[in-house]
Order: C-alpha cells, then structure tokens, then sequence
C-alpha cells in the first residue's frame, strides 16, 4: 500500500499504523524493538572511549560517528573527519529525516 492508500485506510477503518503492522505480522514490534537495542548497545560501546559519539543521517546514509556531527559557534562545521562507520548505503530509500 503507497502513502496515500495507508493514509485513507486508517482514516476509513478507524484503525492506527500500529494495529495495521500488527496485523501484517505481529512480529515486527518486536523485530525493530530487537534492532534498536542492538544499536543502543553499539552505541553504549563506543561511548566508553568516545562520550561524544553519535548516529547521524545524512541523504539516506547512516553513519556512527566518534563525536559531534557538526562544531563551531554556529555548528556550521561538518565534522565528516569522525565518521567511523556507515551502513555502505544497505538503507538507502528506507530512510526519512525531519521533523514533524
């Protein structure tokens, strides 16, 4: 189902985007809820050395970074020198950025 047919379907079917996933497979809660441990983990981690490490998403990317993604008075600086690690594009399409 496309953006605008998920949208319609949970405004007809009184229903919220959790019970539609639910209902595609009940698994998936906890499947994500697995991933974001593993990466709260990875994280923890790498902040035993680095206290200022990060994830950051730029177009599409994902990468884990040693330190502060940007820096200066205005944190107009990328600091692109940190970036330790990045998903080699594996998320590309799958990720959003914003706020709301």
């Amino acid at each position: 189902m496309k953006t605008d047919d998920v949208i319609e379907h949970i405004e007809k079917q009184n229903v919220t985007a959790v019970e539609l996933l639910d209902e595609f497979d009940p698994n998936l809660q906890f499947k994500f809820a697995k991933a974001m441990t593993a990466l709260k983990q990875v994280i923890d981690d790498v902040r035993i050395l680095y206290p200022d490490a990060s994830y950051y998403i730029q177009d599409d990317a994902f990468y884990l970074m040693l330190g502060d993604s940007h820096s200066g008075d205005h944190k107009q600086n990328a600091n692109t020198n940190l970036i330790a690690l990045t998903d080699n594009h594996k998320l590309a399409g799958c990720i959003s950025g914003g706020g709301f």
